[in-house]
């Protein structure tokens, strides 16, 4: 399992087991990126967890002792206030990831149980709208995330629906995104297809007022409505946008009319063809 810095990742877990496996690739792979890492495990595996990393290594025991690794039972974070507040949660993440940097860190590496909002306590829809709202803070890069879902905990169209709002799928579409032009801009490479098509659509529709720009090139597939969704983020926009692509990209963005709405500027085609639809 692969995991880069800004990744905000949905997963599955079966049961303890696979939980504690995705958060050990997490933990490995955020330590050598020099990041703090912070695991949030359902409150009765807290102690079963962390007897599971400190039994990885003498690295992985190193990071415990001197708390470059943290393992907190998840309602200390999620539910602190009694009740889902997206708000108060958005400000906490950044706010973790911001003092993660400035106590030397490269950034703040999450792996989290996301049964705290199971049904009853936190309905789908509010669940997915906040996770696909929480993509910006990835942007900088600081904050890296995975959001497991236990099948046992939510059925698998709460699942669907919850994995759509994340970028990265651990065995799926990926798409990742950086900040371009002093803010202005939006980078995006890798893969959008109806896997993430919640998250694409946040992101996407994130940018700053006035001159704004989505620059596309890095992006290997991309299905209709993920095109689509760039011509109708244009025309919602006052000042309107500029679109930088291949000339393949372009191409197909004449096709579909988002030229209509978006100044397109076209890039140099990658030496990969770049896919453009499946769906």
């Amino acid at each position: 399992m692969s995991i880069q810095a800004g990744d905000h990742i949905g997963a599955v877990f079966a049961d303890g087991d696979e939980f504690v496996a995705t958060t050990l690739s997490l933990a490995e792979q955020g330590l050598r990126e020099h990041a703090r890492v912070l695991v949030l495990p359902d409150p009765g595996l807290v102690e079963t967890v962390r007897l599971r990393l400190a039994e990885h290594g003498g690295a992985m025991r190193s990071a415990l002792s001197e708390h470059r690794l943290q393992v907190l039972d998840v309602r200390r974070a999620q539910l602190r206030t009694g009740c889902f507040d997206p708000e108060r949660l958005r400000a906490m993440y950044a706010s973790a990831a911001g003092r993660s940097v400035a106590d030397g860190f490269s950034g703040l590496w999450i792996s989290v149980d996301m049964g705290w909002a199971r049904p009853g306590v936190v309905d789908s829809a509010a669940l997915a709208a906040f996770e696909a709202g929480t993509n910006t803070l990835f942007t900088g890069r600081r904050l890296t995330a995975v959001c497991q879902y236990g099948t046992r905990t939510f059925s698998p169209a709460e699942i669907t629906r919850v994995r759509r709002a994340h970028p990265a799928d651990l065995n799926g579409a990926r798409f990742r995104h950086r900040l371009a032009g002093d803010g202005r801009g939006l980078a995006l490479s890798g893969d959008a297809d109806w896997s993430n098509q919640t998250a694409w659509e946040a992101l996407t529709a994130s940018l700053p007022d006035g001159d704004a720009f989505i620059d596309i090139t890095g992006m290997t597939f991309m299905g209709v409505r993920a095109m689509a969704q760039l011509g109708q983020v244009a025309a919602a926009r006052p000042h309107g946008m500029a679109i930088v692509a291949t000339p393949g990209q372009s191409a197909y963005l004449r096709l579909i009319g988002v030229d209509r709405v978006a100044v397109l500027v076209s890039a140099r085609e990658e030496a990969h063809e770049t896919g453009l639809s499946r769906s």
